[in-house]
């Protein structure tokens, strides 16, 4: 699944180019293939002020809430010192289950970094069909940390993604 064809959602953005990809895996077997789409001046410390992509392509049949519960819990790691508030985690953990239907081989997750008006949000596809928009900087940003900041739980497909090998 290591191709690198531009996701339909961000065919008509030419700024965005693959900077780099990886796999995933989870006690040895294949989860999903992951894509960084992102401007040339992206970098590993300015990466919460572009406009970027991440496509996931999925190896096999996921829950969407399974997806959501998952991402959840690798949010949580980047909240220093205290935890999110239970309203705050019960709203985007809903945000999240309208975003990630249920996947199958095949099928491809991707988020989009959008800036505009000085507001940062994400927008939420599948399969190139748009399933969600969370107006939220702090989810936002707690959300692409899961695979690029620089304490990801998986430092080696960090790197990959930005095409450091």
């Amino acid at each position: 699944m290591d191709n690198n064809t531009r996701p339909i959602e961000i065919d008509d953005d030419l700024d965005l180019q693959i900077r780099g990809f990886g796999k995933l895996k989870f006690l040895g077997l294949s989860v999903y293939d992951i894509h960084l789409w992102a401007p040339h001046d992206l970098t590993q410390q300015n990466f919460n002020t572009k406009k970027f992509a991440l496509s996931l392509t999925y190896y096999r049949k996921i829950e969407g809430a399974l997806i959501a519960d998952l991402t959840l819990v690798e949010m949580r790691k980047f909240v220093q010192g205290e935890e999110i508030e239970l309203a705050l985690e019960t709203r985007w953990l809903a945000h999240m289950r309208k975003a990630f239907p249920n996947v199958s081989a095949g099928d491809c997750l991707t988020g989009i970094n959008v800036i505009q008006n000085n507001r940062r949000e994400v927008h939420f596809y599948c399969n190139g069909i748009a399933t969600h928009i969370v107006e939220d900087e702090t989810f936002a940003e707690l959300f692409f940390n899961i695979w690029l900041h620089s304490a990801s739980s998986d430092a080696k497909l960090r790197l990959q993604l930005f095409g450091v090998n």
